[in-house]
Formats: C-alpha cells, sequence, structure tokens
C-alpha cells in the first residue's frame, strides 16, 4: 500500500507588518480541506517585519515565535468546532532570513513521539549577498506523523522565497531560483539533487510580472486563463527552461498583486501591472505523485483589516502527495543512491551538513558579511524612520571626513 502525505501551504506578504491578528488567521485556515487528515501545516510569510527591524535578527525570531502560538492556539479552536473532537497541535520548526518567515506545525503524535528529523539553511539573494530577498528552507524527514506510519522514511523540502522585485527582472527571479536551489543542494547538501527524488514546495512572493498592458481588472475565467498563457513569466518559465522540473496547480483566481491598500478588490493598475506575484510550486519525480483530486490552490479573499493593509493577496494550497512502491532511487549517474545520500533520507541520522572546508569557509563569510549588511541596513531604515536628524548628521559627519581626508 502506498503511503499518502497530506500538507497545506499558505503564503502571506505582510506588508512590512506584524500579524497578530486572530481573524486573518482564522480566515486563512478556514481555506484547509475539512475532510483532510492534515500532516503538516506551512506557513511562509514575506516582509513580516519593517526594514528597520531587519537588523536584528533576534526580533523576527521572537517575532514567528508568538504568531506560531497563535496558529496553534487558532488552528486548535478551529478543528475543536468543525470536529467536536479537540486535537492537540505542536511546532515542529522555525526558519527565518531577512524578513522572510517559515513556520511548520502538525498535530501532535498520539505516541508522544517525534521522529522528525530537521535540517535548517538559508540562501542570500538580495545585493551584495543581504537578506533583503533569498529563500529559506526547512527539510523534514519522518517515520511517521500524528497516526500515521510510512513504510519507510519520507522526506520533504520547503522553501519559502522572495525574489527580485519590479517589472523587467524576469531574468534576475529565474536566476534567484537557481541560486537558491543550487546552493541548497551544490554547496549545502554536499551535491545532493533533492528534488529529483522527494516532494519540494518552492512558494512566496516569486515577484513574476505579467507583460501585458492592462485596462481592464476584471478577470473572467477565459482572461485568467488567456493571460497566463501568453503574458505571464513564470509560466514561461515553468514551460522552459525549468531545471527543477516545478509545476503549479490550475490558477483559477484573478492576479495577487498590486492591490489598493485599504480596499477589498481594487488593483493599482496605472502603476503596475496586475500579476500573479504569490505562487506555490512542487515539482515531478518518478518516486511519488500529486493526488489531484486532493489538491487544492487558491487565494484567499482581503476581508479582514489586517489583509487590506498589504498591497498583496494571501495564496494556499493543499497538496496530497502518494508515494512509489518502489523505493530504490537511482543517483544522476544511473547506480544507486549514495551512501551519503542515503544518510541524509534516514532520520535515525541527524540531519547535520558534512564540514568541506573551503565551501563552508566562503558560506561562512557569506553570511557573515551578509548579516553585518542586513544589520546596517535595518539601523539605517530605523534611524529614517524614527531619527532622521540623526542619520542625517552621521552622513555629513561620513561626508565631511572623506572630504577632509581627500583635501588634506
Amino acid at each position: 500500500m502506498s503511503d499518502i502525505l497530506n500538507v497545506f501551504v499558505s503564503s502571506l506578504n505582510c506588508g512590512k507588518l506584524a500579524l497578530n491578528d486572530p481573524p486573518t488567521i482564522q480566515h486563512i485556515i478556514s481555506k484547509c480541506d475539512h475532510s483532510m487528515d492534515y500532516d503538516y501545516f506551512i506557513f511562509g510569510f514575506q516582509e513580516i517585519i519593517s526594514l528597520g527591524e531587519m537588523g536584528n535578527p533576534q526580533l523576527i525570531g521572537s517575532k514567528l515565535s508568538k504568531l506560531s502560538n497563535l496558529l496553534i492556539e487558532q488552528l486548535t479552536l478551529k478543528y475543536t468546532i468543525d470536529h467536536n473532537n479537540p486535537i492537540g497541535f505542536e511546532l515542529i520548526a522555525t526558519n527565518h532570513l531577512g524578513a522572510i518567515g517559515l513556520i511548520i506545525i502538525a498535530p501532535k503524535s498520539s505516541t508522544g513521539e517525534d521522529n522528525t528529523s530537521i535540517i535548517k539553511l538559508n540562501v542570500r539573494c538580495g545585493y551584495f549577498s543581504s537578506g533583503l530577498k533569498g529563500g529559506s528552507y526547512v527539510r523534514l524527514v519522518t517515520n511517521s506523523t500524528k497516526n500515521k506510519s510510512f513504510s519507510t522514511p519520507i522526506a520533504l523540502n520547503i522553501i519559502v522565497a522572495h525574489l527580485t522585485a519590479n517589472e523587467g527582472y524576469y531574468v534576475k527571479r529565474t536566476q534567484d531560483i537557481e541560486k537558491i536551489m543550487d546552493e541548497l543542494s551544490a554547496k549545502k547538501l554536499n551535491g545532493y539533487e533533492f528534488y529529483k527524488y522527494e516532494p519540494t514546495i518552492f512558494f512566496g512572493d516569486l515577484n513574476f510580472r505579467c507583460t501585458a498592458t492592462v485596462t481592464d481588472t476584471k478577470y473572467s475565467p477565459d482572461k485568467i486563463e488567456s493571460v497566463l498563457n501568453n503574458e505571464e513569466e513564470l509560466t514561461l518559465y515553468l514551460n522552459g527552461t525549468n531545471p527543477f522540473n516545478f509545476h503549479e496547480l490550475h490558477i483559477g483566481f484573478p492576479p495577487t498583486y498590486k492591490y489598493v491598500l485599504g480596499s477589498f478588490d481594487e488593483y493599482k493598475s496605472q502603476k503596475r501591472i496586475p500579476s500573479w506575484c504569490d505562487r506555490i510550486l512542487i515539482n515531478d519525480s518518478i518516486y511519488f505523485n500529486l493526488i489531484m483530486e486532493k489538491s487544492s490552490y487558491q487565494s484567499v479573499s482581503r476581508n479582514t483589516n489586517f489583509l487590506m493593509k498589504t498591497d498583496h493577496q494571501c495564496v494556499v494550497s493543499t497538496l496530497s502527495f502518494e508515494f512509489s512502491d518502489d523505493t530504490s532511487q537511482p543517483s544522476t549517474s544511473g547506480t544507486t543512491i549514495s551512501e551519503n545520500e542515503q544518510n541524509l533520507l534516514s532520520p535515525s541520522n541527524s540531519l547535520r551538513h558534512i564540514k568541506n572546508s573551503k565551501i563552508d569557509d566562503v558560506n561562512d563569510a557569506q553570511d557573515v558579511y551578509g548579516d553585518t549588511l542586513d544589520y546596517f541596513i535595518g539601523y539605517g531604515c530605523w534611524l529614517h524612520e524614527e531619527h532622521t536628524y540623526i542619520l542625517y548628521f552621521i552622513i555629513f559627519l561620513i561626508v565631511s571626513y572623506v572630504g577632509y581626508s581627500f583635501l588634506f
């Protein structure tokens, strides 16, 4: 009998605001399939803090912790009401990079045992290795979830991303995807190409745009299909090179960006072409199937005060993966999977990055540099927002010092 893994995925660009609004959480999780026995609930966020807060990684960690508790509280309430059968939930993992956050929650195991191995990684795509853009990754490997045991260990790869913004940067966005995937595989997982063998969810504010000039922002099903098939960047990428075999479920909802702040469904089309920036991608592989009749993809209406304060629209997806009975996995060379890859697959081993001095030294240096840059970006924005006169005075001192050094 095949193993089944069911997940709920949500992506929301918070518009640089902290999400602590129970009605918004309730509205998002109301899109869960009532009949689905979920193994994981995955919540991805972009711009979950302001730029002025980005220089303090402890701050976003604290905010994600509070948000995790709120999500668990609302999930417990939802399942108590919907099923008249209280279910406990627990936090499996969080990860973050810059203003990008990832939270993974699961129903509590009936045995109380946690058989999940976890690895967390980040890849920076912002200018000068900043965390303004990039991807935050969590890899799960488990033998069981809640009351379900799997015949073999199952791995799930989750990447929430915020890619390069603005029209005209299609190539840079595709380069961001490839940098994130290549660095995770080649530099941080010792060359293990996880996306060839295991479910990989790549989602978030991917920022791909439509290329056509829009005069009518009313989107019928026929218009949605026509624009997506002929005038949309990510569809072009998925139907083209697409080296990681990503695809997505059918889109039947209007563009998710750019909305007028404070509006329910009004696009700011005079400045930005309405686009499907917020997306949830999954990979193709011969080792698992997506059960289409149990999977879904939809946007979440902007009918809470918080959701109307962001110019994006939340998207959610239910994904049901069925794993092949044949668990033998060939490597890219056509032989059996390597011992190192088997170690990564095994939940009995801790998922650790095996030290490669040259690669790790470069990664460590980039991370230190990126963290330092994030600190100065955050502190500079904080000064600009809260104490503009201090920022101008610091700039004046720097310019004066450089000028003095140059002249004398």
